[in-house]
């Protein structure tokens, strides 16, 4: 049957879909941070992972029941797992049913949305724990960039980091900015950076500063690193004094952060 035991495709559980022209990657999830609701023994705990698609124990599918990649830090709050109750079943397939089956300590798993359903073994003021596991990351890729220019026939110069850095001095004259392709290394904490382009023939202070063009805001996860390309290319955008690029944390101020970026820029 084409659905299998999904009689009806829900919401929650909606038919997967494994798109394997798409390249991806197999992650470990280490010591993701988790809260509980605070109470005595048998306190009802609804705990959404970071990601979803929680795998097996070998990463080679989603988990489930008796095979999951899923460990906890002490393990004293959510103890023993047991099935995902009651799917499919008309008029109780929902999260206060599935809860009042559960003995203290006990929990349960939705693999696909990264969702944990459980009651604690003991009580939960004030007691943290974490979690890890294993799930599948888009690979993320740039692609592959030829210098070459196509308005004179010359080859552009270019700036290319050798170690993680916060910020550069491209070019020390006046000049025209073409391309930057980068990354912000997994290690930057979660947050908004912003990729500045800065009219300099020295790398300035942090403060108010001319811009090459408007900053770009990169929104960043701790843990996974995230690619730009910003691409002014053929004409390139004019640079009267120089040209510097910084990883800042304001967006129209220069507030240059740690050293979490590697970065090309393409320039004449």
């Amino acid at each position: 049957m084409l659905l299998g035991d999904r009689q009806q495709v829900a919401a929650r559980t909606p038919m997967p879909v494994h798109d394997v022209m798409k390249a991806a990657s197999k992650t470990q999830v280490t010591s993701e941070s988790v809260s509980f609701a605070d109470g005595a023994a048998g306190t009802t705990q609804r705990l959404k992972l970071t990601y979803d698609g929680v795998m097996a124990l070998r990463g080679d599918r989603l988990g489930e029941d008796g095979d999951t990649s899923i460990t906890w830090g002490t393990g004293t709050v959510l103890i023993t797992e047991v099935s995902w109750k009651l799917k499919n079943i008309a008029r109780q397939d929902n999260e206060t049913a599935r809860l009042a089956l559960l003995a203290n300590g006990e929990y349960m798993v939705d693999y696909e949305n990264g969702y944990i359903l459980g009651k604690n073994a003991i009580s939960t003021s004030s007691t943290p724990d974490t979690i890890s596991y294993k799930v599948r990351l888009a690979t993320a890729t740039v692609d592959a960039i030829t210098f070459v220019s196509t308005d004179s026939g010359d080859s552009y110069s270019k700036d290319s980091s050798t170690a993680l850095e916060s910020q550069s001095l491209s070019k020390a004259s006046a000049g025209n900015f073409y391309k930057a392709t980068g990354r912000v290394d997994a290690t930057a904490a979660s947050g908004n950076y912003f990729f500045q382009l800065i009219d300099s023939a020295s790398i300035p202070s942090d403060g108010a500063e001319t811009f090459i063009m408007t900053p770009v805001k990169i929104v960043h996860t701790l843990g996974t690193d995230t690619y730009f390309d910003i691409d002014a290319a053929p004409a390139g955008l004019p640079a009267s004094s120089g040209i510097v690029w910084c990883l800042s944390t304001a967006e129209f101020t220069k507030s240059a952060d740690g050293s979490f970026a590697s970065v090309t820029v393409a320039y004449k």
